[in-house]
């Protein structure tokens, strides 16, 4: 799946061995790629009676409050005061809003299959989010994300800038003026897609029509979770639900811990 979805979005063929976690890379022009639905499938999405919670809205960093793109209606019966008001966050978008349709993975029909299969081949959590920007609008200020994110551009423009990680600066904050010159910039029309590294400083403006993306998050695993998970799954069989129906001692334990943490520092020590 993995393999399948960066050839969709026309990544270069040796992404894995020079972009990965490593450098951005951009693909060109294929609507039809994995992953990416129609303009029309998310106007839909804004129409089909979104509960607030699933909808973040902001403008140069401040968020809106949901009574600003929210009604109240009768559904089955019953009174649900804040349901997504499609016009309302149509026209907080054209005066310069960013609309943010969160943790698409668990409820947009055309992300949940292709979310779960990248999630299984990177055994990482991926989330994907819907991005809806006005025109010549920046979504946010230069920032740095935790996760490597997969861009794929829906409908209208996006002009990307990108730095490598700057020393010291913080996970979510950047000071602008001491970027200089971007060292990649990138202009991203409907079918194209733009993969940044985690810790890229990146910041982006839309194009006069406006813009609308998805972004597949994937979020980095700890390597000590990942052992935990893979060591709990190889000893369940062996030792049982209560791991310990062979008369596991805590001393037992401790140096079995002891005999496994000088493996695993040797193990890296020799990568």
């Amino acid at each position: 799946m993995f393999d399948e979805a960066l050839r969709g979005w026309g990544m270069p063929h040796d992404f894995m061995e020079k972009h990965w976690r490593c450098s951005p890379a951009a693909g060109r022009q294929n609507p039809d790629a994995p992953g990416v639905p129609a303009p029309v499938q998310v106007r839909e999405l804004l129409s089909c009676g979104l509960r607030a919670d699933r909808v973040t809205v902001s403008t140069t960093g401040r968020l809106h409050h949901p009574a600003e793109f929210t009604v109240e209606r009768v559904i089955s019966g019953r009174t649900v005061p804040d349901v997504v008001d499609p016009d309302r966050l149509s026209g907080l978008v054209e005066q310069g809003a960013t609309v943010i349709l969160a943790d698409g993975e668990h409820w947009m029909p055309w992300s949940t299959a292709l979310a779960a299969g990248l999630a299984e081949e990177s055994g990482c959590e991926v989330q994907a989010h819907v991005f809806i920007t006005g025109g010549k609008q920046a979504g946010l200020v230069p920032h740095v994300d935790g996760e490597d994110n997969f861009l794929l551009q829906i409908d209208g423009s996006k002009s990307w800038s990108l730095w490598p990680n700057q020393g010291g600066v913080s996970a979510r904050h950047v000071d602008p003026d001491r970027l200089g010159p971007p060292a990649m910039t990138v202009d991203l029309h409907p079918g194209d897609s733009l993969y940044i590294p985690v810790g890229w400083v990146h910041a982006a403006v839309a194009g006069d029509e406006g813009s609308t993306h998805i972004t597949y998050q994937v979020v980095p695993v700890r390597l000590s979770d990942a052992l935990l998970d893979q060591l709990a799954e190889e000893l369940e069989p062996l030792l049982g639900e209560d791991l310990a129906p062979i008369g596991a001692s805590p001393p037992l334990a401790a140096n079995i811990a002891e005999e496994l943490v000088a493996s695993i520092v040797g193990r890296l020590q020799r990568r």
